[in-house]
């Protein structure tokens, strides 16, 4: 499991810091705010009550030791946050993931320190307005510069087909890697959902189903218009 700092436990913050607790990882958090340390104290390896500026703090907690470090100060500003980005560089960490609002605060960081930025609003408000747009597609996710995932609700045009039948490989350049099943009862209420993983050649589609693929974004696009 890994080691991970979270400076500053907004909403972004409070929420990256509670999962990475709670999939079983060693996490450090650090706010300035004293309620918002109590609320995360119970779950965290270490809750640190102390402005994330403080440079002899970090390096007292060992900061240099962590496998990634995540800043979120929105409420504390943006210098804030260039402070630290320039601190844990200093201090040796080699990965920095930084929160920010636009183009100008990552470009900034970026020369500053921080390996990574994210726009949690823009990404969020981008990947709502793909699924609105496309009803049947639950969500997606770029890997790289034409290479994406997307899980979908499988074609009516696919049901009671193998995946050998369907031949989407061929046909598409698509790769399917999971499908996701409903498990129903007699009533046809859902029990349960499984995931098949890797899917054989004769694995049949049932109606329900989603399907997990991976493509270009060209060929994924042909694929969200199939009804």
């Amino acid at each position: 499991m890994g080691i991970f700092a979270v400076l500053g436990l907004g909403g972004f913050g409070y929420h990256v810091t509670a999962t990475l607790a709670a999939d079983g990882h060693e996490v450090i958090a650090i706010d300035s705010n004293k309620e918002k340390i109590q609320s995360i104290k119970e779950v965290v390896t270490q809750a640190i009550l102390t402005n994330a500026t403080d440079k002899e703090t970090l390096k007292a907690i060992g900061i240099q030791d962590v496998d990634a470090a995540i800043i979120s100060l929105g409420e504390e500003g943006f210098e804030s946050a260039m402070l630290v980005s320039l601190f844990l560089k200093e201090a040796g960490v080699k990965k920095i993931i930084a929160k920010v609002a636009n183009e100008d605060q990552a470009k900034i960081l970026t020369q500053i320190g921080a390996t990574e930025v994210i726009f949690p609003e823009k990404d969020m408000a981008i990947r709502l307005a793909k699924r609105l747009g496309s009803p049947n597609v639950y969500d997606e996710i770029d890997i790289g510069e034409d290479l994406q995932i997307v899980e979908l609700k499988a074609p009516s045009s696919f049901i009671e087909k193998t995946v050998r039948e369907l031949d989407l490989r061929r046909k598409y350049n698509i790769q399917v890697i999971v499908i996701k099943r409903e498990d129903r009862i007699a009533t046809g209420e859902i029990k349960a959902c499984y995931n098949v993983v890797l899917p054989l050649p004769n694995e049949i589609i049932l109606p329900g189903d989603h399907l997990t693929v991976m493509g270009n974004h060209k060929a994924l696009n042909k694929l969200k218009k199939l009804k």
